[in-house]
């Protein structure tokens, strides 16, 4: 006897409209950003090659157009979350172990030109941010792949898909609440497919030539958020991709390949000028960059305090008389040579706050 069901499932009748919502609130990164740091991971590649861990598999983060922005960094299954595993390496593969905290700091220093830092009085609450969810659009372990595997003719098994982890195109904010259809509802996690691949071509590892079949006949009505070009984005991404660098460093230390011929020096895939600043802690009053860079172009003048970590604390005026809307903010103070990568941490500066003067 068959028994009858009294409670029915009916999320297939509202998948239409839920599709719509989600496109008019989720913000993708803008396509020009993804395609810089595309760019720059080309070169970033030999130099990441030269210090990673001896075992790490950087093909899972270096793909064609991969816009991976922490090579090394995943999210770890179940049985690898030993004691202490959070940002440690995981030493059978080399690969760093993150719970999701570096997928946010593409958000933040988007947001804010800054590393991502939690707390309610962190960047994260501080910018917004934390009104949101980050959904990953592809799956970035193997096992999360189901739905990939149906709706895409060519699908390779046995990839190891970590660099979507850290992926700038694969990690969207979404309002808190609204995330969980893009993990369940296969309608719902095409439609996203379509989005990426419509925003920035076929930059997936692993997957390519989504089954049109697959695609819901309603797909043309969403009206999808227009991902947003952010005033200075180049300066805030050179800032990220150098932050990625140091840290990626520090955290492999002596764990890296020897590889003759390759060079373990910073990377070239920023201007020479970018290179050199390698992330001098720089604290802007007003705190946001474009706001700060507003009243920098109105008064021409601004303070300069360079606290250094015996305590001593070196004012300077700054006359901004050449700078201009075109100007890199963060790019012309860290091009002064006490500030430079290599020479503030030698003189044993500690941070810089530049404060702009509003009144004569």
């Amino acid at each position: 006897m068959t028994q009858s069901v009294i409670y029915q499932d009916l999320s297939k009748s509202i998948e239409r409209e839920l599709a719509k919502i989600l496109g008019k609130i989720t913000h993708h990164v803008h396509p020009e950003i993804v395609e810089y740091i595309a760019r720059g991971n080309d070169s970033f590649r030999s130099v990441f090659l030269g210090f990673c861990h001896e075992r790490l598999d950087v093909s899972s983060f270096f793909y064609t157009d991969s816009d991976c922005v922490f090579p090394g960094v995943r999210r770890p299954v179940n049985s690898e979350k030993y004691d202490k595993w959070k940002n440690n390496i995981f030493e059978p593969d080399g690969t760093i172990l993150n719970d999701n905290t570096f997928p946010r700091h593409i958000w933040a220093f988007l947001s804010m030109g800054a590393a991502y830092s939690g707390g309610s009085s962190g960047l994260w609450s501080r910018s917004g941010l934390n009104k949101f969810e980050l959904a990953h659009i592809f799956g970035h372990k193997q096992d999360e792949r189901h739905t990939e595997k149906k709706v895409f003719d060519d699908f390779q098994e046995g990839i190891q898909p970590y660099g979507l982890f850290t992926s700038a195109s694969n990690v969207v904010l979404i309002p808190k609440g609204f995330a969980k259809p893009t993990d369940h509802m296969q309608n719902i996690k095409v439609c996203f497919y379509k989005r990426h691949l419509d925003l920035y071509g076929s930059n997936v590892i692993g997957v390519s030539n989504l089954k049109d079949s697959c695609i819901p006949d309603w797909y043309d009505e969403i009206e999808w958020l227009e991902p947003i070009l952010v005033s200075g984005w180049k300066d805030k991404i050179s800032d990220l991709l150098n932050y990625r660098e140091d840290h990626l460093r520090k955290k492999y230390g002596n764990k890296g390949k020897d590889i003759e011929g390759l060079n373990n020096e910073p990377s070239k895939e920023l201007s020479s000028l970018e290179n050199d600043a390698f992330l001098l802690p720089i604290a802007l009053d007003p705190e946001d960059p474009e706001i700060f860079k507003r009243e920098l172009l109105i008064s021409k003048r601004a303070i300069i305090e360079t606290v250094y970590s015996d305590g001593r604390v070196e004012i300077k005026n700054w006359n901004a008389s050449k700078f201009s809307e075109s100007s890199n903010l963060l790019g012309n103070l860290r091009s002064r040579p006490e500030y430079r990568s290599g020479n503030w941490r030698k003189i044993g500066i500690k941070q810089v706050n530049v404060i702009v003067k509003t009144t004569v």
